[in-house]
């Protein structure tokens, strides 16, 4: 992680967590604005609303800014705090398994992925939830030891936490449940912790607000008609490019090769030797082994229903992170076969420790150090181009119109969108009237079609025919798309 770079990696996603959580700091209110402006120097945000995304890290972000105050670092402040949370938590869950050597094996294991620094210097969601999810297994196991009604309680709280901390994660509250049923068997009593009679109206707010998700088209962002939100036909389209996520050499991946083979092998070898009688005994006996056979199965069904949306193409850099979950069923199986392995040949571990570490160090350093994410993310470096030619050019009261504009409302940047400029035009008066300005800037991005450039949005287009702008700048950031930032001269 000391090589990742700190940046706002997956755009829009994670500027609009920032945004909520930002205006739960201030207001109180979950929400986030869609236009804002600088009004006697206090800045206002307009068309407010609540977002689809569950609330879980905007709250953590937002209770950081309450104790630290507010600081643009706080995002990335609370993944890096979470990614040293999880690797904690895998020494705990591995040193259940077979002591220190088992603990520092699971860190190392996690430090091979790439994709554990990328979204830990970035400001995501999906540490929050990986941490749950690695305490849940820790807390399983402590629970299957000797079943307590404390333990249940802690069980089925993390389970709502992990409601709130990716939209499929309300999944993980079978196989809580299965443990805790489990735990039932064992002590042959059925203890129910108090907070049961919490847990529903708790996950009533995360079922109300997928509400947000489920009846608002826009939210399944589908590119073509047809196409099916979820689907069995999406699984047998997306799952070569899981295959080539989880085993391609491409450093643009993010994946961890070593893992993905370690834990293939171990997933086979338990597969054929199911019927030897030490691994009946470990599968039937052992809390560990029947906290990974239970979530195993859990985060299996988690992946074919991830791969089940249209957009979970994982070789998508933008898409990658989807699968953080099913590589901690690689960690703990790698762990587990590993540990039976090292039970007949004890150098077995040492042998280990010497092949990862060397991968570590020539191959993970090095991904994590070329940042291919960033350098590669053409909406990464749109962004910094556009954030330079704010400090070089801008100067007084600016308004900036821009289709992706969730990046200056965080940043307190008066800005509203091409749609919302051309009514600002119908208008008299008002707060964005261009006239209020010392300068207004305009975002315009074309796509290459039918050997001409043509406007991405048609409303960038009308606003050009509207208004006289001057070209400042231009640059391309893929191959067939150019982006144009203009300066308003007046009316045509």
């Amino acid at each position: 992680m000391n090589h990742a770079k700190f940046d706002y990696k997956i755009v829009a996603d994670e500027y609009l967590l920032a945004s909520t959580a930002k205006e739960l700091h201030e207001t109180r209110e979950l929400a986030y604005g869609s236009v804002g402006v600088d009004v006697g120097g206090d800045f206002e945000l307009f068309h407010k609303r609540v977002d689809k995304r569950p609330w879980l890290y905007p709250f953590v972000v937002a209770c950081v800014h309450d104790v630290l105050g507010f600081n643009y670092f706080n995002p990335f402040l609370v993944n890096v705090l979470a990614g040293v949370f999880l690797l904690g938590l895998a020494y705990i869950f591995g040193f259940q398994c077979y002591g220190r050597a088992g603990g520092w094996l699971a860190v190392l294991l996690w430090a091979s992925l790439p994709l554990l620094a990328q979204n830990a210097s970035g400001a995501g969601m999906e540490l929050v939830n990986l941490s749950l999810l690695q305490m849940v297994l820790c807390v399983s196991v402590v629970y299957l030891k000797s079943p307590s009604v404390q333990n249940a309680g802690c069980l089925l709280l993390l389970g709502v936490l992990l409601s709130y901390a990716r939209y499929e994660s309300i999944l993980f509250l079978f196989p809580i449940v299965a443990v805790i049923m489990i735990g039932w068997v064992q002590v042959r009593a059925v203890k129910l912790p108090w907070v049961t009679v919490m847990v529903l109206p708790m996950l009533l707010f995360i079922l109300l607000q997928n509400k947000i998700y489920t009846n608002t088209e826009s939210s399944w962002e589908i590119a073509r008609e047809g196409v099916q939100p979820f689907s069995i036909e999406n699984i047998a389209v997306n799952f070569p490019h899981a295959i080539y996520y989880f085993f391609g050499i491409d450093p643009a991946l993010s994946n961890s090769i070593f893992l993905s083979i370690t834990g293939l092998i171990a997933l086979i070898g338990f597969l054929v030797c199911s019927h030897h009688k030490q691994l009946r005994t470990y599968w039937r006996h052992d809390p560990v082994w029947i906290t990974v056979l239970i979530f195993g199965v859990s985060l299996s069904f988690h992946l074919l229903v991830l791969l089940s949306f249209h957009a979970s193409r994982l070789d998508s850099p933008f898409v990658s992170r989807y699968a953080l979950p099913f590589h901690l069923l690689l960690v703990c199986l790698a762990l587990l076969a590993v540990g039976v392995c090292a039970s007949k040949w004890k150098s077995l571990w040492r042998t280990v420790f010497v092949l990862l570490s060397c991968f570590i160090v020539t191959v993970s350093f090095p991904s994590n150090a070329r940042a291919v994410f960033s350098e590669r993310n053409y909406m990464v470096r749109e962004k910094r181009w556009l954030f330079r030619a704010q400090a070089e050019l801008f100067s007084g009261k600016c308004l900036m119109i821009d289709e992706f504009n969730l990046k200056w409302l965080l940043y307190e940047q008066s800005t509203i969108t091409p749609t919302q400029a051309l009514e600002v035009l119908a208008m008299d008066g008002g707060v964005f009237k261009f006239d209020n300005f010392d300068s207004v800037y305009l975002v315009v991005r074309y796509d290459y079609r039918s050997n001409n450039f043509r406007y991405k949005y048609l409303a960038e287009g009308k606003l050009l025919s509207l208004q006289s702008f001057e070209l400042v700048e231009e640059m391309s950031f893929r191959p067939f798309e150019l982006t144009r930032l203009y300066r308003l001269k007046g009316e045509r």
